[in-house]
């Protein structure tokens, strides 16, 4: 059972559902911030880290809130650690505008479909 809840998690749609997910709940933009869909629409600073992350395999999430404010988010779902952390796993990196490292970390869902800090392995 736990073997196909890991497959699962494995997959690029529900590794976006995931990153979007923690967006959403724990990434930190204002209500009125909304996503930017479209590779084109992100500024250029960002767009090189996208495509770095996408060939890696990773998920991307862009928002803004139309006053130049501009929140990337990429990340890996580390299926290594799902089964032992007993949730979904992600190494989530946040990008300011200018494409300067915001912050990064790995984050754990628990059963409560909350998204919590995870001690590093």
């Amino acid at each position: 059972m736990e073997t196909l809840r890991t497959r699962r998690i494995q997959q690029p749609a529900v590794a976006e559902q995931l990153l979007q997910d923690f967006v959403q709940k724990t990434g930190g933009i204002p209500d009125r911030a909304h996503r930017v869909l479209h590779f084109d629409d992100l500024p250029g600073d960002l767009q090189p880290i996208v495509t770095v992350a996408t060939r890696a395999g990773q998920s991307w999430s862009g928002w803004t809130d139309d006053d130049e404010h501009v929140w990337l988010f990429t990340a890996e779902v580390l299926l290594s650690l799902a089964a032992e952390r007993g949730g979904a796993v992600l190494q989530v990196h946040v990008y300011r505008e200018d494409g300067h490292l915001k912050g990064s970390g790995l984050w754990v869902s628990d059963e409560a479909g909350r998204w919590l800090p995870s001690p590093s392995q």
